[in-house]
């Protein structure tokens, strides 16, 4: 009769695993009639093998018998155990972020303003070439300008205005994205958020490297107005200039700008006494604009293109000006009125990002 090890020895769960499949003949065959193994007893060919002293019998070489009880004393080595399946290449980490601006002790540094970048969050310096920083108020990723400033981004701390402090962009294929607050903004007053392919070829009568397409400082670049903006109107105007960098000429003052449509303003569907999100983006030195509130979408797009400046990097620029109705009707005249002067209201800008 033929027994299983499991049913001869009651073998742990453990040791069922290492023994699978192995079977044994409980024969009186094996030993001898002294007890002592008879080693010339075979089964399916397999030898009967025995110990130095034959009291014990291995019968295909596996578990040893002794006595009338042939009780199974084999004590094997556990088999290793099975080489794991390789884990799953772990996912890729995300992006570092970029290494925080040093502190920077400048009087043309207003402080620094974190710009998410590619999915990295990169400090960049707020430049300030008045000086005095006191219209300039960042609070994490909110940054608020007040009426007067012109500012700049940069990437170096230096302690006077220098030309290779600011922050070139490449903005070609990129989508600009940022939430502002223009709730304080009146009539006949700009708060500007643009481009400009700075900087220029010389200190310039303003003393701080800024060109633009309307040689404000006395000289030409180009210039890619984002916003133009108030409480009630929004413009955006691409300005292209001939030559090529550093040396402009015949820039397009007027540009060829698009105003947005009646549902902007106080009460819109872009309702301007709330805050809402601008996203720009930029292809073969043309621009897509598109303003987003609560679901709603306003999308504009000029004709014009301002060629190569977008690949060839651009800094990014903040103002807030205006004067009278009169001087400033080209922005906002209509919907607002001639008799109306500047209130001086602050903007804030927050959460910008390039991608």
């Amino acid at each position: 009769m033929k027994h299983y090890i499991l049913a001869i020895v009651g073998l742990t769960v453990a040791h069922a695993t290492l023994l699978r499949g192995t079977e044994v003949v409980a024969s009186k065959a094996c030993p001898g009639n002294d007890g002592k193994c008879d080693c010339s007893w075979t089964h399916n060919g397999d030898a009967c093998h025995g110990s130095d002293d034959g009291t014990e019998c291995y019968c295909r070489c596996c578990c040893p018998y002794k006595g009338d009880g042939y009780t199974c004393k084999w004590n094997p080595q556990p088999s290793p155990p099975p080489s794991p399946s390789p884990p799953f290449p772990p996912p890729a980490p995300p992006a570092p972020p970029a290494p925080p601006a040093p502190p920077c002790a400048s009087q043309v540094i207003a402080g620094t303003y974190s710009v998410t970048i590619d999915g990295a969050k990169t400090d960049l310096y707020v430049i300030d070439p008045a000086g005095n920083g006191t219209g300039v108020h960042i609070h994490g990723q909110s940054l608020t300008l007040d009426h007067g400033p012109r500012i700049y981004f940069g990437d170096k701390c230096t302690d006077a205005m220098t030309p290779d402090m600011f922050k070139k962009i490449d903005w070609e294929g990129k989508t600009f994205e940022y939430t502002v607050d223009l709730s304080a903004v009146g009539c006949a007053c700009n708060a500007a958020l643009y481009l400009v392919a700075m900087p220029a070829n010389d200190k310039t009568k303003c003393g701080d490297y800024y060109c633009d397409a309307n040689y404000v400082c006395g000289v030409g670049c180009p210039e890619m107005d984002i916003m133009e903006a108030n409480i009630k109107a929004f413009h955006f105007t691409p300005h292209h200039c001939n030559g090529s960098f550093p040396n402009y000429d015949n820039c397009d003052r007027g540009g060829c700008g698009v105003k947005a449509t009646a549902d902007y303003g106080p009460g819109g569907k872009i309702d301007t006494n709330h805050p809402f999100v601008v996203r720009s983006y930029f292809s073969s030195g043309r621009i897509m604009m598109e303003l987003s509130q609560n679901g709603y979408d306003m999308r504009m797009a000029p004709t014009c293109s301002i060629g190569d400046s977008f690949k060839n990097g651009m800094v990014l620029t903040m103002s807030n000006w205006g004067t009278t109705g009169d001087v400033m009707k080209w922005l906002d005249v209509p919907p607002c009125s001639l008799q109306q002067s500047c209130n001086n209201g602050a903007v804030t800008f927050s959460n910008m990002s390039i991608y």
